[in-house]
C-alpha cells in the first residue's frame, strides 16, 4: 500500500498503474506487428518502437522497485518477458525475411512462363 494512503486510494493507484502498464504493452504489441494498430486499424511493424515501449516499462519497473505490491510486480514482469519474447521473435523474422522475398519473386516468373508455354 501506498504510504499514507487510504486503501481506497491505494487500489485507484493498483488500477491506474496496471492500466498504463497495459497501455505501454498493447502499444508494444501492436508496434511488434502482434495486433492491429488501434488508430489506423492496420497490422505495422516498427521495431525501433517497440524497443522504446519495452525500454519504458524497463525504466518504471526500475523506478518502482520496492514500491509494487505482488499482483503489479508480477504483472509488471509478465508484460516485460512477453514483450521480449516477441520482439526477439519478430527480430528473427525481419532479418529472414529478404531470402524469402527473392523467393517470392522468382515465382511469379515461373507462373508467366508455364502460361506462355500453353498459350
Amino acid at each position: 500500500m501506498v504510504e499514507g494512503k487510504s486503501n481506497q486510494e491505494s487500489k485507484v493507484y493498483t488500477q491506474t498503474f496496471l492500466g498504463l502498464v497495459q497501455s505501454i504493452a498493447a502499444a508494444g504489441m501492436a508496434q511488434l506487428g502482434k495486433m492491429a494498430n488501434p488508430v489506423t486499424g492496420k497490422v505495422e511493424k516498427n521495431l525501433e518502437q517497440a524497443q522504446s515501449s519495452i525500454a519504458m516499462l524497463e525504466m518504471l519497473k526500475a523506478k518502482t522497485k520496492s514500491n509494487l505490491d505482488k499482483n503489479e510486480e508480477t504483472v509488471l514482469d509478465t508484460v516485460l518477458t512477453n514483450l521480449r519474447l516477441n520482439f526477439v521473435e519478430e527480430a528473427k523474422k525481419s532479418q529472414e525475411k529478404p531470402s524469402k522475398s527473392e523467393d517470392t519473386k522468382k515465382e511469379p516468373a515461373k507462373e508467366k512462363d508455364a502460361k506462355s508455354e500453353q498459350g
